[in-house]
């Protein structure tokens, strides 16, 4: 058996006593009808070892040369035999595996017409086809993975990844096929990120073009009204209708106020001052306080900026919304080749079941901006402590 493990066993030979025959004998475990020697015969095929051939008949001490040459025969037509069951059991596998690659590729295409092929849509399909439950699609700052876990990397445009599982999961096929799926995978996910990008390019030029409407229309109606019911304030000395006047102009100025802020959101100005100046400018809007620890942010792409942006407003408008303290503290920073944006409050916190499904308050949305940069989002948030909404997204180097 030893030199069968070392691969130094290569033909037929005769064991002098089986060790296993003569404990048998001394402790009586039963009758050995008179066996105490065998053959061993390597099962192979070529450079395959399937096992071993023992071979044994009562009183035979010894196995004469033709009759080894014939029990390396017969161990040859075995190991041949099981060499071409498991080619064929390696064929019907890879079969299998190729039928639902080409399933996988169906439902992924099928539900990507509506949505886009995201990394849940993927993994969904994963587990559905496949039934591989430990097969995770991770981006390329979330990597952090011990040695037994398999990872292989994937990269199209600006898509970076890795396809992981636990290495001991997977069989050979299995571990080819995951391969062959990566860079479909890192296709797809581009092939969204792209998507998403459009779809936001458009969503700015509407709310630019929005925007521009309301300040060429509805904002000078608003307007217009204002200086009407300033008019005849100063015209009508009756006592009656003063007090109807003034509540008409608060109306009108508040509403002007709304407007302002309307068309702030629709299309901010002032990002050559800095993502700082424009978030601080959109909380006094709201009355909220908001402290600034500023990074100089001009020169990150402007993709990060609207991002981050649109992350910043969202939070501001939860602190007016949800929170008793009008005060928050907005910090850009910069990690490695990645620009982050955290933002706190000293507020109630978000109710547990709201960040346990993500639902609400705007964090889906602030998610999928993140994702759509690969970046990370993150948020953390307990009742009576406040909340804290951390985000960052690569800039390409850019910093």
């Amino acid at each position: 058996m030893n030199s069968y493990e070392k691969k130094e066993l290569k033909h037929a030979v005769n064991t002098m006593e089986c060790k296993r025959l003569l404990t048998a004998r001394q402790k009586n475990y039963g009758d050995t009808l008179n066996i105490t020697h065998h053959a061993t015969v390597p099962i192979k095929a070529g450079d395959d070892s399937y096992g071993l051939l023992n071979v044994a008949a009562p009183r035979k001490e010894h196995f004469e040369k033709d009759e080894l040459y014939i029990l390396e025969t017969a161990a040859f037509q075995i190991g041949t035999a099981m060499k071409r069951l498991e080619a064929a059991d390696k064929e019907k596998k890879q079969q299998e595996l190729d039928r639902k690659k080409r399933e996988w590729m169906e439902s992924v295409t099928a539900a990507s017409i509506q949505r886009g092929s995201n990394v849940s849509i993927i993994q969904k399909a994963l587990r559905e086809v496949f039934q591989w439950e430990d097969v995770q699609i991770v981006t390329e700052h979330q990597k952090n993975f011990t040695d037994e876990v398999c990872a292989v990397p994937f990269h199209y445009g600006e898509t970076k990844g890795l396809l992981c599982w636990p290495r001991s999961s997977k069989s050979a096929e299995e571990k080819k096929t995951l391969e062959s799926l990566a860079p479909g995978i890192a296709m797809m996910l581009e092939d969204y990120r792209l998507q998403l990008l459009k779809e936001e390019a458009a969503k700015i030029s509407e709310r630019h073009r929005l925007a521009r409407d309301l300040h060429d229309s509805v904002n000078q109606l608003l307007f217009s009204m204002s200086l009407h019911t300033a008019g005849l304030q100063a015209m009508n000395k009756d006592e009656r209708l003063q007090e109807p006047l003034v509540e008409v102009k608060k109306l009108v100025h508040e509403a002007l106020q709304e407007m302002k802020a309307l068309i702030w959101q629709l299309r901010p100005e002032g990002l050559d001052k800095g993502l700082g100046h424009v978030i601080a400018s959109y909380g006094e809007t709201l009355g909220i306080d908001v402290k600034i620890y500023d990074k100089r942010t001009e020169e990150w792409p402007l993709p990060i900026q609207e991002a981050f942006l649109r992350i910043g407003q969202e939070a501001l408008n939860n602190i007016s919304k949800h929170v008793s303290v009008k005060k928050a503290e907005v910090r850009f920073s910069s990690k490695n080749t990645r620009a982050v944006i955290e933002i706190k409050d000293d507020g109630e916190g978000i109710p547990s079941r709201v960040m346990k499904d993500q639902q609400g308050f705007g964090l889906q949305t602030m998610k999928q901006r993140m994702e759509l940069l690969d970046g990370f989002f993150a948020i953390h948030s307990e009742p009576g402590t406040g909340t804290i909404i951390y985000a960052e997204a690569p800039t390409g180097g850019k910093l």
